[in-house]
């Protein structure tokens, strides 16, 4: 080492001494210094403040993947927008309260399956002080299967061209795929094929159209009040129903990360506890 690099090692000690004297002898100037650079920088975030961004869905999947693809072409086919597209399902089940599996088909599961559809498109919520409504996100109808289905099952008895067996049906010269709508069919016999008898789930798709954080918010808050009430159980005396959506999958693993987190920090405290 030079004189001259020890010169200037001995420099930068001697500011260093000086601003921890500094600092040290004049603490409340310092802090009063540090806010009024800080500050500014920090009420940015009053006015605007930070909103955390995620998808759980897209987050689990491979970027440029077979799931985000066929995700992609499901969004072309229905000529709508990929970006913000959410898809989520509510599953119709026996009333729990009967301790049953299966349902029997009939008109009037159909219509409580139908009006159980109607319920979730009228749906309302506040967010932030506005009234939201379903309708204000939707993008598609993709339950018309389901309603064909219906429609079909009334006049069955009445026209001989009708035909609805599993998983593909015949009415009025066209073919439709049922295997979207019910699930676990005619598991008490043999084979599944052939007219439905008795299902285990009728499922209810839905499609909404959230592409910024502020849609995501009111979906999210619709999805949640879906969730509770299914919980509740009181929508129908024949039916009961489940709700699944990313939204609240995203919703219950932020609670669910938040108790762990509390847990362990519960925990650690426990264990510096002297015995």
């Amino acid at each position: 080492m030079t004189s001259l690099d020890r010169y200037r090692e001995k420099e930068e000690l001697q500011r260093m001494l000086t601003l921890c004297d500094w600092i040290s002898c004049y603490p409340r100037r310092t802090l009063a210094v540090v806010f009024s650079v800080l500050l500014p920088f920090f009420s940015y975030f009053l006015f605007y403040p930070i909103e955390i961004e995620s998808d759980v869905r897209r987050g689990f999947a491979e970027r440029g993947g077979r799931s985000a693809s066929e995700f992609k072409r499901f969004a072309d086919y229905y000529n709508i927008t990929y970006e913000g597209l959410e898809i989520w399902a509510v599953l119709v089940t026996e009333k729990r309260s009967t301790g049953r599996k299966y349902m029997n088909m009939s008109m009037k599961l159909l219509d409580e399956v139908e009006r159980l559809d109607k319920f979730v498109h009228n749906m309302s919520v506040m967010v932030d002080d506005t009234l939201v409504h379903f309708d204000d996100l939707h993008a598609l109808d993709i339950n018309y299967i389901f309603n064909w289905y219906k429609y079909a099952y009334s006049w069955s008895n009445f026209f001989a061209d009708i035909n609805l067996t599993y998983p593909v049906g015949n009415a009025m010269g066209h073919k439709f795929f049922l295997g979207s709508h019910f699930f676990g069919v005619n598991k008490h016999k043999k084979s599944f094929r052939g007219p439905i008898e008795q299902m285990e789930f009728v499922t209810l798709w839905y499609m909404n159209q959230t592409p910024n954080i502020t849609e995501r918010r009111r979906l999210q808050a619709l999805q949640l009040e879906l969730f509770r009430l299914s919980r509740l159980d009181n929508f129908s005396d024949l039916i009961s129903f489940e709700m699944y959506g990313d939204q609240v999958s995203f919703c219950s693993l932020l609670r669910s990360g938040f108790a762990k987190s509390l847990l362990s920090k519960f925990y650690l405290h426990y264990q510096n506890i002297p015995k």
